[in-house]
């Protein structure tokens, strides 16, 4: 790669009104719509094989026919009593909502939930392919809107986290960081962005746990943004702060019952991670707001320092039982027949030794747009908006390689610098169309779809070979 591949100039930014990234979100769900739609074609149920999913479902009906609304307990799971899951309210509802709106306008009961189980992920995948064309658009120019919308459908799509039927938590997550991603990569860090960032950081971490070093992570950059930019961008930092914990507060008063207030429960939302997240939000609106335009790096340090330890002592407490291995105490016939069977838990190596298909879709498309991130570093382009998207990356990867769920989001994230990748690629190649040029385009293209590692993975495979060779031996007989 050479000069030549440098992102578009940050002029053609300015010739693109919101009315065109709208338009491609809409027609890039549309077809993610279209696509979804296929399997249901063909046969295959809604809900599929997805026992999240399912079990969301029943969750949803308890809900509709009168369980308390505080109370998450499944009475038919488990040994007599039941078993208190640790899910959210928060996809409860919406999922609930759209079940009454279908019966309002007359759908019977199994014709309305397969109306919410249909239009859930069409819903939040709006927001999501929102946020790759946006944040793309944002590194990289207008050219960079195209393959974010062709790059942003394949990932969502290859996930089946956004596929009609699927309803768990998970997608709404991924949807929520990429918003969040979006807003923290935007040139202008108005107290609006902070506030959208913090907003969607607070909703991420209320809905489940896994992604908590994510939502830490944005939490320091938005500290970061403070300490090393200063006063002039002090109203992000203000409208992180105060967004974070006004929402994670009103999430904690909204879904735990009064007398579980001081219950730490580690997988899901309570004091252990209110109580510091609060805390913490507080102290980085606050630091906003006492900013001086006079301050130096080092008194900005200070301060950060200084507020930043009050919420930890306010909120450390709190959050101590949560520190270790919550699986460590598990029982070893439970980890040996069930814990390291389940295939999300398993770390991205262990997986590609077995799936090479998987192994190689969820893990190069990351690791290539981290590659992509480091020459754009190295070549001075945007330092925080590229810090702050690969810090997102590298995080994700990392859990994907203690728990391969990690790179579900790794891939979806690294849609956006993929897609300032292929930008690249296809403004050398229509500059100065040679055939060079043109194989560098195609290969941008394909190394950035995880689909087409899914393929290779296949092909490199022995068992695919060895299957293929089994029917052909069947078909012979």
């Amino acid at each position: 790669m050479d000069a030549e591949m440098a992102p578009p100039l940050a002029k053609t930014k300015t010739r693109t009104p919101a009315g065109t990234i709208a338009t491609f979100t809409l027609v890039a769900t549309a077809i993610l719509a279209a696509m979804g739609s296929l399997s249901l074609f063909r046969g295959k149920p809604l809900l599929g094989d997805d026992n999240d999913s399912m079990l969301r479902l029943v969750e949803v009906r308890d809900l509709l026919d009168g369980q308390n609304w505080f109370d998450l307990t499944q009475y038919r799971l488990g040994l007599e009593g039941g078993v208190e899951m640790h899910w959210s309210r928060l996809i409860d509802a919406p999922l609930a909502g759209l079940v009454l709106l279908a019966r309002l306008f007359g759908f019977g009961d199994g014709a309305a939930e397969t109306f919410a189980m249909a239009a859930w992920p069409i819903l939040l995948a709006l927001p999501a392919l929102y946020a790759i064309i946006r944040a793309a658009r944002g590194l990289s120019g207008d050219d960079a809107m195209l393959p974010a919308a062709a790059i942003g459908v394949a990932a969502l799509f290859y996930t089946g986290q956004f596929a009609p039927g699927s309803i768990d938590h998970h997608s709404a997550q991924a949807a929520l960081a990429l918003v969040t991603i979006m807003a923290m990569t935007a040139a202008d860090l108005s107290w609006r962005n902070g506030a959208l960032a913090g907003g969607a950081a607070a909703l991420m971490a209320g809905i489940g746990a896994e992604t908590h070093p994510h939502v830490a992570l944005c939490a320091v950059g938005a500290a970061a943004i403070f300490l090393f930019e200063g006063y002039r961008q002090r109203g992000f930092t203000i409208g992180f702060g105060s967004a974070f914990s006004t929402i994670l507060a009103a999430i904690f008063l909204g879904t735990i019952e009064p007398a579980h207030y001081l219950r730490a429960t580690c997988d899901a939302i309570s004091i252990a991670q209110v109580a510091p997240g609060v805390a913490g939000g507080l102290a980085l609106a606050a630091v906003g707001l006492i900013a001086r335009p006079e301050g130096t790096l080092l008194s900005r340090l200070v301060i950060l320092a200084g507020t930043g330890g009050l919420a930890l002592l306010i909120g450390g407490p709190f959050a101590v039982s949560c520190l270790g291995d919550p699986l460590a105490d598990i029982n070893g016939l439970v980890r040996t027949h069930w814990l390291d069977l389940v295939e999300e838990a398993r770390p991205l190596l262990a997986i590609g030794r077995d799936n090479p298909s998987l192994g190689l879709s969820y893990g190069l498309p990351p690791l290539i747009g981290l590659a992509w991130i480091v020459r754009q570093i190295r070549r001075g382009q945007p330092l925080r908006q590229h810090l702050v998207m690969g810090g997102a990356v590298a995080v994700s990867y990392a859990i994907a390689l203690i728990q391969v769920r990690g790179g579900v989001l790794a891939m979806l994230l690294a849609t956006i610098p993929l897609a300032s990748f292929v930008a690249a690629a296809r403004t050398r190649a229509m500059s100065n169309p040679t055939v060079r040029n043109q194989f560098a385009m195609a290969g941008a293209w394909l190394s950035s779809m995880a689909l087409v590692w899914g393929v290779v993975g296949l092909m490199a495979d022995p068992a695919t070979w060895a299957a293929l060779s089994d029917d052909t031996e069947v078909g012979a007989t």
